[in-house]
């Protein structure tokens, strides 16, 4: 069992409510980080915040001092009140939090638990449950629903949930104890995590919360601050300690990606694989526009590669499409590009649609655009003359952007930690390689290709896609590179390319008689970043299976890049 530590938001400031009612408000503190901070250094796991504000309104008031708190500790962080749209979610999420508890909406709507749940993973998602006489109370507690708790955290099990937290108002503020038949009831009926919530008076009630088996957590509140039970004092009732990024208990297998390189990995071919498992183009426009790269236009084209049918994903500059754009996604040679033209603009919120007949022989696929205000909308484009472009992941950026630059372009951006820290690691990844050819420091670095437009969008929106999935491990297959030599930037190189073989050092690579280059160092990067392992595919209970492709036919192999989305098995 897990401490988690409970900090209530009202206005900015820290705030406990008698029984849930908003005219009986104790304030603790106007400097929620350091409350945070303290509960941190006391032996808090994982720090539970309740925004009132958004609970009671649905508006969130206090963002800022949730912000302030993430960046102030290290343990990870869940935040409830007011989650009742995607937006809302994503708002939580950018502020820095773990997890998010989903309350009023979930009594409402368990399709919307289940779209969150697949959007950012169920390990992301937790559903608070408020019960008064065993009915769920919503709205802040302002109302009860005919619905039962039990029956409740059943149907969010079900739902996709990977995270229950149950709190008896009767209890909850009171220091007279949890409700502990109520909490073994709901214990035995679900078998994803639970967490107990309200009523904690003492060292003895966490006692026996812990004696609970398979209870997940206890979330403490008033009876820290008025001094009844100290966390340091609770630590030896811990059975577990969390991790950064929560994950489901044992009744949960990891959730794990195994990309299969069979025709070799870019930084296309890996978002392609990831919208084809079910990450939505809409969430990669809104998580790349939080960086200052100008205006842009996303293609997410349905196409087929020996009849394997998956994603072809490129970027452009510019919101609209032009012929001369047809050229170039990727440093050095790579996966070249093939694109047609029925076209999925993404602007965000509205949706709106025009069709033209193509007058070549190709059916259209979908192209998707996206632009820095984030409105969506679905367009088709005709074109009379047949284009059937196809070039080589060499998209050149006029001035280049150095390693320096494109870091602070993401520190300075509104991503996720998650997608932060990977992204960083990925662009350093090639930096050192870049630097080691050519004999310069990591600083120096200044990427041509790498630095375009294509290959951040498909660093950052690989790991945007990897977390929305809410994948635990990623395993990769064995790797196996075209031979013969590639143009790029900086002339004609052998295959491996130079920066692909540095950026692979230590992983098993090998060559197959194939006159092209599959693995580009976008892809070798992602690869070496996630892969936990390379070989055979571990055993999985397989959920989905995403195509990303690369855009030239090969003969001797369908042109793709697999994603299996999936359960690892026990042994």
């Amino acid at each position: 069992m897990i401490l988690l530590p409970a900090i209530d938001l009202m206005s900015g400031e820290v705030v406990r409510l008698r029984q849930g009612k908003a005219d009986q408000k104790t304030v603790y503190s106007r400097d929620p980080a350091a409350f945070a901070k303290r509960w941190e250094e006391e032996g808090g796991d994982f720090l539970h915040i309740v925004d009132l504000d958004a609970a009671f309104s649905g508006e969130q008031r206090n963002l800022d001092a949730v912000r302030a708190i993430t960046a102030a500790i290290s343990i990870p962080c869940e935040l409830g009140g007011g989650m009742r749209s995607e937006a809302a979610i994503r708002r939580a999420f950018d502020a820095g939090v773990s997890r998010i508890v989903i309350g009023t909406r979930a009594a409402e709507s368990l399709d919307f638990v289940r779209d969150m749940a697949k959007e950012f993973g169920g390990g992301r998602i937790a559903v608070g449950i408020d019960a008064k006489n065993g009915l769920v109370s919503v709205k802040g507690w302002t109302e009860v629903s005919a619905l039962t708790a039990l029956d409740l955290a059943r149907r969010a099990e079900d739902a996709g949930a990977g995270t229950i937290i149950y709190t008896d108002i009767a209890t909850d503020g009171m220091l007279q104890g949890p409700n502990f038949s109520e909490t073994e009831k709901m214990l035995a009926a679900l078998k994803c995590q639970l967490v107990a919530s309200g009523g904690v008076s003492s060292a003895t009630d966490v006692e026996r919360l812990s004696q609970m088996a398979g209870l997940y957590g206890c979330i403490i509140g008033k009876a820290l601050y008025d001094g009844a039970v100290r966390l340091r004092d609770l630590t030896a009732f811990r059975r577990v300690k969390t991790s950064q990024i929560p994950s489901q208990d044992s009744h949960h297998p990891m959730r794990v990606l195994f990309l299969d390189c069979i025709s070799g990995i870019s930084g296309d071919m890996t978002v392609g694989a990831l919208i084809d498992l079910g990450v939505k183009p809409s969430t990669l426009e809104w998580e790349l526009s939080k960086l200052e790269i100008g205006a842009f236009h996303m293609h997410f084209d349905r196409e087929k590669r020996q009849g394997i049918e998956g994603v072809k994903f490129g970027i452009h500059e510019g919101s609209t499409h032009t012929h001369a754009q047809d050229a170039g996604h990727e440093a050095c040679g790579g996966h070249a590009h093939e694109h047609s033209h029925e076209s999925e603009h993404a602007h965000g919120e509205h949706e709106h649609g025009h069709e033209h007949e193509h007058e070549h022989g190709e059916s259209c696929e979908h192209h998707h655009h996206s632009h820095e205000h984030g409105e969506e909308a679905d367009h088709a484009h005709a074109h009379e003359d047949e284009h059937k472009h196809e070039h080589h992941h060499h998209h050149e950026h006029e001035h280049g952007r150095s390693h320096g630059e494109i870091r602070g372009l993401i520190e300075a951006s509104e991503l996720s930690p998650f997608v932060k820290k990977h992204a960083l690691s990925i662009f350093h990844r090639i930096a050192v390689a870049e630097g080691k050819i050519h004999g310069q420091s990591p600083e120096e670095v200044t990427f041509h290709e790498v630095g375009s437009l294509d290959s951040i969008a498909d660093i950052v929106c690989a790991c945007v896609g990897i977390e929305a999935l809410g994948v635990e491990k990623v395993f990769v297959s064995s790797l196996h590179e075209g031979r013969g030599t590639i143009e790029c930037s900086h002339g004609t190189y052998p295959l491996p390319a130079p920066a692909t073989l540095e950026i692979l050092a230590g992983i098993p690579l090998g060559q197959i008689d194939e006159p092209h280059e599959l693995i580009t160092p976008t892809g070798a990067a992602i690869a070496a970043e996630f892969g936990a392992s390379f070989g055979v595919m571990p055993i999985l209970k397989a959920e989905k299976i995403g195509y990303g492709l690369g855009a030239r036919d090969i003969a001797a192999r369908p042109n793709v890049l697999r994603a299996v989305l999936g359960q690892l098995a026990t042994q």
